[in-house]
């Protein structure tokens, strides 16, 4: 009788250790092909805005200031964002009739310190901007990063900048579904 149990028992630890092998395969391969199709997840937000002086506080409207005859106005696009946008648009209103004689910026994150000068480097020449026309600017802006601009014309009156980023311009790669 006592070997009729040993046997028994014998049997029974044999099939449970070929139930083992058998599920831990298929687990094993699944586990490594979903290792393989790894997915990296990028969250965050773009924040583009004109300000007078350099700020990464928005503001959450255009930007207006007073503008004079033949004098630099100095102006900034910030991105306060976490995200890099490979361009923007900007939309410049200046006084009626105005004629720009120089429009330039500074490298990305440097500042003018007077008229035609950069905190370092040589200010950029832009093609003038069309009043009240949305102009595509294809610079990429960091986030948090912010440009320097300075427009010379020849009126004096009010100079509205207004911005604005698409999330389709982000710049990591970032797409929606």
């Amino acid at each position: 009788m006592v070997r009729t149990h040993r046997k028994t028992s014998l049997v029974a630890a044999v099939v449970s250790v070929l139930v083992i092998t058998l599920t831990q395969s298929p687990i094993a391969a699944a586990a490594s092909a979903r290792m393989q199709q790894a997915l990296s997840v990028v969250s965050g937000n773009v924040r583009v805005f004109a300000t007078t002086t350099q700020s990464f506080v928005p503001t959450g409207i255009a930007l207006s200031t007073s503008i004079a005859n033949g004098t630099a106005k100095t102006f900034f696009i910030n991105n306060s964002g976490d995200l890099t946008v490979s361009r923007f648009t900007m939309t410049i209103t200046l006084p009626n009739n105005s004629n720009i004689s120089s429009f330039k910026r500074c490298a990305v994150n440097v500042s003018f310190t007077a008229t035609n000068t950069c905190a370092t480097g040589s200010p950029i020449t832009l093609t003038n901007p069309v009043s009240d026309s949305a102009t595509v600017y294809i610079l990429s802006t960091p986030g948090p990063g912010y440009y320097s601009f300075q427009i010379i014309q020849n009126k004096t009156g009010s100079l509205v900048v207004a911005t604005s980023a698409s999330l389709a311009n982000v710049a990591s790669g970032v797409s929606n579904s």
